[in-house]
């Protein structure tokens, strides 16, 4: 797994939905990937500035989670690669409207429980998970309202890939 495969898997879930229908080439863009440290920045405002120049208005986002991981030794047979991953739905609501964000947080919540069907469904038959050991059947789903006038979920996932770390002779002189 690179994080080039898991962000380009997450762009596709967003131009399939037909809720997102994420498309680079119109313009009407539905997607965007950071950092869990830019996610969760005291001062977001700037990720928000970037989002509406990109985003269509009125319309939910997916924010793909880069990974983080941590490589360990499984039973002395395989070195394995232990990744978190996550992505939040978010939808814009008009402020101090409380029914709004409600209805918000409502198609949010249907287009989550949309992916994680996708992404179980992906695991079992191999698709993209391919090189997961461990499918990915668990979600933690949180509220999520850090950014703005958006609300949404949060959900992360755990999943397992070998670590091919054998040292390449061609990469050293």
């Amino acid at each position: 797994m690179r994080l080039e495969n898991y962000i380009n898997y997450f762009k596709s879930l967003a131009a399939s939905h037909v809720d997102l229908n994420h498309s680079e080439d119109t313009g009407e863009q539905a997607f965007a990937c950071i950092s869990i440290e830019e996610l969760y920045r005291d001062d977001n405002t700037d990720i928000l500035k970037k989002m509406r120049s990109k985003f269509r208005p009125q319309s939910p986002l997916l924010i793909a989670i880069k990974y983080i991981w941590n490589g360990y030794d499984a039973n002395s047979q395989h070195e394995m690669k232990a990744l978190m991953g996550g992505f939040c739905i978010i939808a814009p609501y008009q402020k101090d409207n409380t029914d709004a964000k409600i209805t918000a947080e409502t198609l949010c919540e249907s287009i989550i429980e949309d992916i994680i069907a996708k992404i179980i469904q992906d695991s079992k038959e191999n698709i993209f998970w391919e090189y997961s050991v461990q499918k990915i059947e668990s979600f933690a789903v949180t509220p999520f309202d850090q950014i703005a006038n958006y609300s949404g979920w949060q959900v992360i996932f755990e999943f397992s890939n070998f670590l091919d770390i054998k040292v390449k002779t061609a990469k050293w002189q």
